[in-house]
């Protein structure tokens, strides 16, 4: 998206899913990005983490395993490292009954994966 007058530039494609927030260095362009329950079916513990140049081909995707399922509604980006704060978030009984094991009684830690 152009920063003066919000047009678009166009798309980029990741390869999988993409969630909002994605973090753009001044300095190279690069596109950082990540997706959570990135895995097979709808609820799971598997996040992407991705770097596309400025010209939106993928650097890199790579994917890890979270203790538990849960909505990563953003991300921290510094020079040397990236940062995933996941929380503990209430789920429906209907996301239950899929598996994933959030609830309102959850005693589950929020953590961050560095």
């Amino acid at each position: 998206m152009d920063k003066a007058d919000l047009t678009s530039k166009g798309w980029v494609e990741t390869g999988g899913r993409f969630t909002a927030h994605p973090k753009t260095d001044p300095r190279t362009g690069e596109m950082q990005w990540f997706a959570y329950s990135s895995g097979e079916g709808p609820l799971n513990p598997f996040l992407d983490y991705g770097v596309s140049d400025a010209a939106g081909r993928v650097l890199r995707r790579d994917r890890f395993k979270a203790p538990y399922c849960s909505m990563v509604h953003d991300f921290i980006v510094s020079e040397n490292y990236t940062a995933f704060p996941c929380c503990r978030l209430p789920a429906t009984s209907r996301a239950r009954s899929a598996g994933c094991p959030l609830s309102p009684g959850s005693r589950r830690r929020a953590r961050s994966w560095v």
